[in-house]
């Protein structure tokens, strides 16, 4: 399996190409092309699993490159690369919920928040007091909510993409980003008293994702110089 640990120094990458060429290479045998295509996907893929569960996160990542590894002569180019990888590790975490909750009930990713399933989860706990608000009312929502809300604004994905990480029909996924500001802003109220409009919760949604692509950026380069 190819590494799924930040290289100690860069590769040589190639980062004019596009993932589908860099993913057409691999399968004809070019393994630095695989290793680039995950250099550059596993920032995306850590963050995004790192946000749901509080534990065994490097697992799940790792789980997700190995089957990305296995299923790559399969993807037949419908959607972007990274869509592909994230809807693998989406699928990875609804298992690990169900198989943690399977003494209990079948969980309802529709109805149930990851505040319920990972009430101990810290990691997400930083920036300003607002920010730290705005991320517990997130993880307040249903996941599946949360999920589109974060995609959408924190990775910058289009309704397409979410679309197909998701497994659902676009107009689906718009109609959960909708609902989840609105959601977002009555637990901002009930919970802080802090009544915003879905306006000013887009705003807020906007300004943390740039703070976490910021932070990523700069501890990714640090991770590289070492």
């Amino acid at each position: 399996m190819l590494s799924t640990s930040p290289p100690k120094t860069p590769r040589r990458a190639l980062p004019a190409q596009k993932d589908e060429l860099l993913l057409e290479k691999w399968c004809a045998g070019d393994r630095s092309a695989g290793e680039t295509l995950v250099d550059r996907h596993i920032t995306l893929v850590h963050r995004f699993v790192s946000r749901r569960v509080s534990s065994g996160v490097a697992d799940i990542v790792q789980h997700t490159f190995l089957i990305f590894t296995e299923r790559k002569n399969s993807y037949r180019g419908e959607g972007r690369v990274r869509a592909f990888l994230l809807g693998i590790a989406y699928n990875l975490i609804r298992r690990a919920y169900d198989r943690r909750r399977v003494e209990i009930h079948s969980i309802d990713f529709d109805e149930t928040s990851v505040s319920e399933l990972e009430p101990s989860m810290s990691s997400l706990l930083y920036g300003r007091a607002q920010q730290r608000r705005l991320v517990h009312a997130l993880r307040r929502l249903p996941m599946h909510q949360q999920s589109a809300l974060e995609l959408y604004y924190a990775e910058g994905m289009t309704g397409p993409e979410i679309a197909a990480i998701l497994e659902v029909p676009e107009g689906t996924v718009r109609g959960r980003i909708r609902r989840g500001l609105k959601q977002l802003s009555i637990e901002m109220e009930s919970r802080y008293s802090a009544p915003e409009s879905d306006q000013a919760q887009e705003i807020g949604l906007q300004q943390w994702a740039c703070e976490i692509r910021t932070r990523d950026t700069v501890r990714r380069a640090r991770e590289e110089m070492r």
